[in-house]
């Protein structure tokens, strides 16, 4: 399938991602005021316990990831317009995917997935690491709008991790000298990085999972076949919090 689009070189598009992962943290704190200010919240930033606890808290979550997700969405499409000669749907992959080649991709990223799960629970015991991934049961609990959280963790923050790394990132790096192999690992590196609030670890698990949709990004042609594994991915993190 042929490209019409102008794509950003690789410095720009590596430029504009750090500013749209900037941007997503400006977001997220301004969400985290947000709730602060509201006369029913008792966070205080002075307190680190109460600030511990805030990361837990599902109003404060929902949120600061909606608003990163919603904002940081927008900015990287204005990106790519601000691009002459570039077109949206081209830049972004954005192409349907055969229903059969959606469900083996979804088979091949639920066995890679089971096994990078059983290797990371396996490992941490041996050498007695301690693994954080949060609470997903307090923050579904504490959510003023439990709908809005499971929306916001199990869609929106897929779609704009998905759009910005293996959309508008992968998009600027295969053509460079790294190809997309490279570009897919150096996506995922990245991808790995931004998780800074767990442990080694979950980067780890992390980084395995990146270079999963990164694969499925190349080989399918297609965005959507890493945004509905990070979906799905995403909605069975969220099981937990139903039990």
């Amino acid at each position: 399938m042929s490209e019409r689009t102008t794509v950003w070189g690789p410095l720009a598009t590596i430029i504009f991602t750090f500013v749209v992962i900037t941007t997503s943290f400006i977001s997220q704190t301004i969400g985290v005021v947000l709730s602060a200010v509201d006369e029913d919240s008792d966070l205080d930033f002075e307190n680190p316990e109460s600030a511990a606890l805030a990361l837990n808290d599902g109003a404060i979550t929902t949120t600061s990831l909606a608003l990163s997700a919603v904002v940081c969405v927008i900015l990287t499409v204005l990106i790519i317009k601000l691009k002459s000669g570039s077109w949206l749907k081209d830049y972004l992959a954005l192409r349907p995917v055969p229903l059969s080649t959606l469900l083996k991709w979804i088979g091949i990223g639920a066995a890679v997935l089971v096994a990078v799960q059983v290797i990371f629970s396996i490992i941490p015991q041996l050498l007695e690491i301690p693994v954080d991934v949060g609470d997903v049961a307090t923050e579904f609990a504490t959510a003023d709008i439990p709908l809005l959280y499971v929306l916001t963790i199990a869609v929106l923050v897929p779609i704009f991790e998905e759009v910005l790394f293996r959309g508008f990132l992968f998009k600027g790096l295969e053509a460079t000298r790294l190809g997309p192999i490279g570009a897919i690992i150096a996506v995922a590196l990245l991808f790995a990085v931004i998780h800074v609030q767990y442990s080694l670890i979950v980067l780890i698990n992390v980084f395995c999972i990146g270079v999963l949709f990164g694969f499925a990004r190349y080989k399918t042609g297609s965005l959507l076949t890493p945004i509905v594994l990070h979906v799905l991915l995403n909605s069975v993190s969220l099981l937990p919090a139903f039990l």
